[in-house]
C-alpha cells in the first residue's frame, strides 16, 4: 500500500512539482567514482524570483519551522523515503518505485540486474538517497518542514547539524560524517579529507542563489560555523554585499571579506539581541530604526568607554552605506518605488547624525588611547642602584692606582643627563642624593657618560669596561638630526644618480655607498635613496 502524507488546506499540487533535476545514473559502474561535473544545479531564490523579492519580503520566523526526522525511545519501521520522481513520502520506496514508475530509465536498468546482488541493493541506495537529498533541497529552500537524515537519532537535533555525504547524497550528524565517509561504499578513488567541509559546498550549490554560490563555497563555508554565519546565510542583503566585495578584491582578500560580512551581521545580531526582535539588514536600514542602529553600535564598540572603545565602528559606516546603496540599485532595477524613498531617506539621516554619533567619537578614542599611553617611569631603585654601582667602580680603580685621585671633580651635570637618558630621555629625572661623595667620579668618566660630549676614546679601557656584574647595561643614545641637502651635493647626488631618475628606480645600498665613498658626504644611504624617490615622484 502507499503512503500519502497527511495535507493542509495550504498546499497544492503546485507544491509537489519536482525540481528540475536530472539523475546522472549509470547501470554498469552504479555511481561515478568522482562527483559527477554535471550536477543537477537549481536557479530558483529561497523566496521568490528575484534578488529584490528576497530582500523586501520578510518572512515570519514562527511561521518557519526546519526539523529533523526523529525516533522514539522504541525501534519502529516508520521511516519515509522520498521518490525522485513525484516528491511523495513512502515508507517501501522500492516497492513503489517499481509499481509507479518502472518504465523510468534508471528503474529499469535496476530490474535488469540480478536479484539480491550487491549491485542491486548499491543502486536502490543511490537512487533513495538521491530522491531524499532533493526533497531535502526543498524544504531547505522552502524554510519549511523535516529533513530526511540517513540515521535517525533519538536526541533533538538541530537541521544544521546535517550535512550531506560528498558520495552517497545521505545527510548525516557532522559529528558522525568521519565515520560514514571512511567506509562509504560509494566513495571512489579520489577522497576528500575534509568530509564535513566539502558536504557543506556541496549543499551550498544546491540550496543558495546561483549569484551568490562562489561566496557560498569559498568564503562562507569557511567560516566558523556559528550564530555569525548562520545570520549571514539567511539574510539576502548580506550575501550580495558580500558578492559584490568578492568581485571586487578576489579571492586573495577573502579573510578581508569575511571580516566585513561578519561584522555587518554581529550588528545584526546585536539589534535583535538588545530589542527582542527578528530583523533582516535590509529592514533595519529603514529610518524608523535608525536609533536602534546606533545604540547597538554603541554597545558593540564601547563608545561610552574609551579603555575599551574598538576602531569597528568606522569601519560599519562604510559597510552600512554600501549596503544602503546595493539595495538601492536592486530597487531601482525592479522600480520599487515606496523601498526607494525609504532607502533614500534612510541615507539622508546616516550622512547627517553617523559621524557626529559614531565616527567622531571613535576617531578621537583611538587618537586618545594611542597619545596617552602608559609610558614606563624610571624606578627609584634602578637610579639608586647605577649610583652605587659608579660609586664602587670609581673606588675600585683608585685603590688600584689607575684613576689619580688628585684629578677627581664632581660633575653632576653630566651625571644628571646620563641618568635621564637612561631611564627617559624625553624628560630627564633629577639627580637623586644617593650618598654619592665629591671624590667619585672623574671628569674623563663622565664626559665617556655624557652623550652631548666628543666620541674621543678614552685613555684607559678598564676605566669604561663594562662589568659583568653590572645590573644595568650601558646604553648610548645618539639621536639622529636630519640636515637640510646643501645645493651643491643635491646636485652632485641628481647628476650621479640620473640613470635611476629617468628609469624611476630608486637607488640600492650598494649604489648609495658607492656615492658617498666618492662625493666623502656624511649623509646616510636611506637618505639618499628617498631624495631620488622623491625627486621622480615630484615631491622635492
Amino acid at each position: 500500500f502507499e503512503y500519502v502524507p497527511d495535507t493542509t488546506d495550504g498546499e497544492s499540487d503546485d507544491d509537489l512539482t519536482p525540481l528540475q533535476l536530472k539523475p546522472k545514473y549509470r547501470p554498469i559502474s552504479i555511481i561515478p567514482a568522482d562527483r559527477p561535473s554535471d550536477m543537477p544545479q537549481t536557479n530558483s531564490c529561497l523566496v521568490g524570483e528575484s534578488s529584490l523579492t528576497n530582500l523586501s519580503n520578510a518572512t515570519d520566523s514562527q511561521s518557519r519551522h526546519i526539523g529533523v526526522q526523529g525516533k522514539d525511545a522504541l525501534k519502529k519501521y516508520d521511516k519515509q523515503n522520498s521518490c525522485f520522481y513525484c516528491f511523495k513520502l513512502f515508507k517501501k520506496i522500492t516497492k513503489h518505485l517499481l509499481d509507479r514508475h518502472s518504465k523510468e530509465k534508471e528503474v529499469s536498468e535496476i530490474q535488469d540486474m540480478p536479484v539480491n546482488s550487491s549491485e542491486r541493493k548499491k543502486a536502490w541506495d543511490y537512487l533513495r538517497n538521491y530522491g531524499n537529498f532533493n526533497y531535502n533541497v526543498k524544504i531547505l529552500k522552502a524554510g519549511n518542514g523535516y529533513i530526511i537524515v540517513a540515521r535517525r537519532s533519538r536526541n533533538c537535533n538541530s537541521y544544521k547539524d546535517y550535512i550531506p555525504c560528498y558520495y552517497c547524497y545521505g545527510f548525516f550528524h557532522k559529528k558522525e560524517m568521519y565515520k560514514h565517509c571512511n567506509h562509504c561504499k560509494f566513495q571512489g578513488v579520489i577522497s576528500h579529507k575534509n568530509h564535513v567541509k566539502s558536504g557543506r559546498v556541496m549543499l551550498a550549490s544546491f540550496v543558495c542563489h546561483r549569484k551568490y554560490k562562489e561566496l557560498h563555497e569559498n568564503i562562507i563555508c569557511t567560516m566558523q560555523q556559528d550564530d555569525v554565519t548562520e545570520t549571514v546565510r539567511d539574510d539576502q542583503l548580506l550575501q550580495l554585499f558580500g558578492t559584490i566585495l568578492l568581485e571586487k578584491n578576489g579571492l586573495d582578500h577573502k579573510n578581508y571579506i569575511s571580516q566585513r560580512i561578519r561584522q555587518l551581521a554581529r550588528l545584526l545580531l546585536k539589534v535583535n539581541k538588545d530589542n527582542n526582535l527578528s530583523l533582516s539588514l535590509l529592514e533595519l536600514l529603514d529610518p524608523n530604526n535608525f536609533d536602534l542602529l546606533i545604540n547597538a553600535t554603541k554597545n558593540l564598540t564601547y563608545i561610552s568607554d574609551p579603555s575599551k572603545s574598538k576602531p569597528v565602528g568606522l569601519k560599519l559606516g562604510h559597510s552600512i552605506r554600501k549596503c544602503c546603496l546595493i539595495a538601492k540599485s536592486e530597487a531601482l532595477t525592479n522600480k520599487h518605488i515606496e523601498l526607494i524613498t525609504k532607502l533614500d531617506n534612510f541615507i539622508f539621516i546616516f550622512d547627517t547624525e553617523w559621524t557626529d554619533r559614531i565616527s567622531s567619537q571613535t576617531l578621537s578614542n583611538l587618537c586618545d588611547s594611542k597619545t596617552d599611553s602608559e609610558q614606563e617611569l624610571s624606578v627609584t631603585e634602578d637610579i639608586c642602584k647605577l649610583s652605587n654601582y659608579l660609586d664602587s667602580n670609581i673606588s675600585d680603580l683608585i685603590k688600584h692606582n689607575i684613576m689619580s685621585p688628585h684629578c677627581l671633580e664632581v660633575d653632576t651635570v653630566n651625571v644628571h643627563n646620563y641618568m635621564g637618558k637612561m631611564f627617559d630621555e624625553n624628560n630627564p629625572l633629577p639627580l637623586l642624593d644617593t650618598g654619592m661623595q665629591s671624590p667619585s667620579m672623574s671628569s674623563t668618566s663622565l664626559n665617556y657618560l655624557n652623550d652631548n660630549s666628543q666620541n674621543n676614546e678614552p685613555d684607559d679601557p678598564v676605566a669604561i669596561a663594562p662589568s659583568p656584574e653590572n645590573p644595568l647595561k650601558r646604553r648610548k643614545i645618539t639621536p639622529y638630526k636630519r640636515e637640510k641637502w646643501s645645493p651643491e651635493l643635491k646636485c652632485m647626488a641628481l647628476d650621479f644618480f640620473k640613470q635611476n631618475i629617468q628609469m624611476k628606480k630608486a637607488p640600492g645600498k650598494t649604489e648609495c655607498t658607492l656615492f658617498i665613498e666618492q662625493t666623502k658626504c656624511d649623509r646616510s644611504w636611506v637618505d639618499i635613496k628617498n631624495l631620488i624617490k622623491n625627486t621622480y615622484y615630484g615631491k622635492s
